[in-house]
């Protein structure tokens, strides 16, 4: 069953209505400023708009089932991961996390058995470090523990490259498959790469690399959800050239 989310739309409408009535009546005499404003929160929520914007990010990483070529590990990086709240009163996975060990995972089982690390610490007293959450669900799907490696020090990407580097040329290791979501990974490449590791991409979480649906046209909170995240990674590939991590 399809579900639209209407909800957003409407205020937008109710505002918009409400605007030009209070033209029409003239009890807004320079209607230009608000209509601005109003378009710029349409555009901010509008699904087509976010997808060109995910899709600047995107572009040099398009899907593809399996690596370009080989590697010595698969590295997947943490997100988010929640402490345990009623009824579930263990740590759980945010989807992004999920899909990127889903993602490590699938590779290890049906494309090479290469060891499989995970990295994130956490900065929250009640959620255990992000990369021993991340070992519990890469084994239940279906990587055995003896092929799990952690780093669970790390609060950032820079940090993600600094320690998982650090541990991997310690066993030896110069070239990684590197997991996480398309948009992030021109940042996370880079840094692991100013690290000195030869890094082969594997994306996943793709936001604007599917079929057009109707329902697309509708603003809503996802749209605002992913510009978010551009302009997370816009500032934060800038902060990482100024700081020299990349």
């Amino acid at each position: 069953m399809t579900y639209t989310q209407p909800l957003f739309t409407a205020s937008l409408l109710a505002v918009l209505l409400v605007l030009v009535y209070a033209w029409r009546s003239g009890r807004l005499q320079k209607p230009r400023g608000p209509l601005l404003a109003l378009g710029f929160v349409f555009l901010v929520s509008w699904a087509p708009a976010a997808q060109l914007a995910t899709r600047l990010l995107e572009a040099r990483y398009p899907p593809r089932p399996y690596p370009p070529e080989g590697a010595e590990a698969i590295v997947v990086l943490a997100s988010s991961v929640f402490a345990g709240s009623p009824p579930v009163p263990v740590p759980m996975l945010g989807t992004d996390t999920y899909q990127r060990c889903q993602y490590a995972a699938w590779l290890h089982m049906h494309w090479r058995p290469l060891p499989v690390l995970a990295s994130g610490g956490s900065g929250d007293p009640d959620v255990p470090p992000y990369a021993s959450v991340m070992r519990q669900a890469l084994e239940r799907e279906g990587v055995r523990a003896e092929d799990i490696r952690v780093e669970d020090r790390s609060h950032s990407t820079h940090e993600n490259a600094v320690y998982v580097a650090r541990l991997l040329r310690g066993k030896g290791i110069r070239k990684i498959i590197l997991v996480t979501e398309a948009y992030h990974m021109q940042r996370a490449v880079a840094s692991f790469r100013k690290e000195g590791l030869a890094v082969v991409p594997a994306a996943c979480g793709y936001r604007s690399y599917h079929p057009f649906h109707a329902s697309d046209l509708w603003p809503g909170w996802e749209a605002i959800a992913w510009n978010e995240d551009v302009l997370h990674e816009s500032i934060g590939l800038a902060w990482y050239r100024i700081r020299g991590w990349i």
